[in-house]
């Protein structure tokens, strides 16, 4: 092993010991608690009632603003309860356990800071009758200062999609201090108020919860882990070699086709408990490789390949799929593979987003320095193999297009119907003004001749920049979400790389015509913090832990 490698799997490693091994709970009700000494007293309002013994509550020792609510009977009871706060905030709902339990412990998540709230626990028996009542208070705690403030453009409740927005937030053009994390997660709810966070001290990139009710969250290059509603760790993966593997260490991702250097963008759990990431190794290259792809290039260089990759929770490697057997270099060499001026490993491709889509038995994928949205295909059939270019669309792409290319897109995301909603930064879009938006395209594969497919632009979504006046240009980073309503959730993400200091900004748009939408949710990053990707999940709550099976 490398020094460089080694370095970064040792960083990995100490993430992933010095996040909190997870520990059964005492009644085995929640696989993931630890165990964690009080740090704050309960004020009891009513004493517990009916077939409740104990009803108690506590600051969470990883966030300032979540409560471990524990509540004790003396038979099996499902439990739900209701958090009111002192002042006008909202109120909040832990909704009804899943399993009926004689000790439960519960995160209280949600809340905002510096607000006292009574919890209201009620108890109910097999019948699903009432069987007894507490009434808890606490008071939550400042936000770290860490944590930047948000703006609030705008809210309209009413029309907005419900929910929580998760998203990150990275510094960017700026050192980081050493005592605070590099990494940070939040959650707002639907007036824009900070009631979740998390801080990772190797970063946090792309994060989603899962149907379990976990969040996954990428620290790039190192790896990704696995937490619970109260911060603490799960489970962790790092790439290396079986010689890597440690004892309360990370899942090692061991690779016999690839020397990986990283995990990078995009980690996908999958409803059969799988995970699709994005890996990457440096792919040599002969002379001749050099000057068919870079014609007169003097440097010696080779690429920083992508390759996707499907793998069990176990770490066993299932699918591999490096992108240049998709896409040739030489017919695409993309904006910063050949228009560069160093030697070493050059960034090609740069994927940045897949999408597994079984139904269609294909790997939709974006590739920001290629400008291409393609797909692959999966498993092999009677059609051809397993990695197989089906279908391109972008400037080089294989597909007629009825409306705009994206250029530096992001984010892929395949909506029931088959269409695909994803963002376009705009990179070199050849127009006088740049801009980014949000687009919809609908992909035609009606043909048994591939070569008459087609594509067809059926939305757009752009506005302007509220500091500029200008037409909003997210030139790095960015994330297009279709709501169950039918509204689209937008992170322009990185708005001033190119002219700093970088900001980003995350809207809500009720779809209205092919190219306009009202806004009904619009907050903002202050000046040198960016997101990359923004998810609106309906609940914190979520999975068999809370859903009935």
């Amino acid at each position: 092993m490398n020094r460089r490698r080694a370095i970064v799997l040792f960083l990995a490693l100490a993430l992933a010991l010095g996040a909190g091994a997870a520990a059964c709970s005492d009644d085995g009700d929640d696989p993931a608690a630890t165990t964690e000494p009080p740090t704050t007293s309960a004020v009891v309002i009513e004493p517990p009632s009916g077939v409740l013994t104990d009803v108690s509550v506590r600051l969470a020792n990883q966030s300032t603003i979540a409560g471990v609510l524990t509540v004790a009977a003396d038979e099996p009871v499902q439990v739900e309860v209701r958090a009111t706060p002192s002042g006008d905030a909202p109120v909040v709902e832990v909704p009804r356990t899943a399993r009926a339990l004689r000790r439960h412990r519960i995160p209280v998540v949600g809340l905002r800071a510096e607000t006292t709230y009574d919890l209201t626990v009620s108890a109910f028996d097999a019948a699903g009758d009432p069987a007894g009542q507490g009434v808890v208070q606490m008071t939550t705690g400042a936000l770290p200062d860490w944590i930047p403030p948000l703006q609030v453009n705008q809210i309209d409740a009413a029309r907005m999609a419900p929910g929580i927005t998760l998203f990150d937030i990275q510094r960017w053009g700026v050192d980081q201090p050493p005592d605070e994390p590099s990494g940070m997660l939040v959650g707002v709810d639907q007036e824009g108020q900070i009631v979740w966070y998390h801080g990772n001290d190797l970063g946090a990139g792309d994060a989603r919860m899962t149907e379990d009710g976990t969040i996954f969250l990428l620290f790039a290059p190192f790896g990704f882990k696995e937490i619970d509603l109260l911060g603490n760790r799960l489970q962790s993966w790092a790439w290396g070699t079986a010689d890597d593997v440690r004892p309360g260490g990370p899942t090692i991702i061991d690779s016999d086709n690839f020397d990986l250097v990283s995990f990078h963008h995009e980690v996908a759990p999958q409803p059969d408990g799988n995970i699709v990431a994005f890996g990457r190794y440096e792919l040599d290259l002969t002379d001749a490789e050099q000057e068919a792809i870079c014609p007169g290039d003097p440097a010696d260089f080779g690429i920083r390949e992508d390759v996707v990759m499907e793998f069990t929770r176990d770490g066993e490697i299932v699918h591999e799929w490096p992108l240049h057997d998709i896409i040739d270099p030489a017919e695409i060499p993309g904006r910063e593979l050949c228009a560069v001026d160093f030697e070493d490993y050059r960034d090609w491709a740069h994927g940045n987003g897949i999408v597994l889509d079984r139904e269609h038995n294909e790997v939709v994928v974006t590739a920001r320095h290629v400008d291409l949205l393609f797909a692959f295909r999966y498993e092999a059939d009677a059609d051809g193999p397993s990695g197989e270019l089906l279908w391109s669309l972008g400037p080089q792409g294989t597909l007629a297009l009825d409306g705009e290319p994206s250029y530096g897109l992001h984010a892929p995301e395949v909506e029931d119907d088959g269409s695909i909603m994803l963002f376009d930064n705009g990179n070199d879009r050849p127009v006088d003004v740049p801009y980014s938006r949000a687009v919809r395209y609908q992909i035609d594969q009606s043909s048994p001749d591939p070569a008459a497919w087609s594509a067809r632009q059926v939305w757009e979504f752009r506005t302007d920049d509220l500091e500029t006046g200008a037409p909003l240009y997210a030139d790095f980073l960015g994330d297009a979400d279709l709501q169950p309503n039918g509204n689209v959730l937008i992170g322009f993400g990185g708005i001033g790389q190119e002219d700093p200091p970088a900001r980003g900004r995350i809207i809500e748009v009720v779809p209205h015509g092919a190219s306009s939408g009202d806004i009904v949710f619009d907050i903002s990053t202050p000046e040198t913090y960016v997101n990359y990707r923004a998810e609106r999940i309906p609940s914190l709550y979520a999975g068999p832990r809370w859903v009935q099976p």
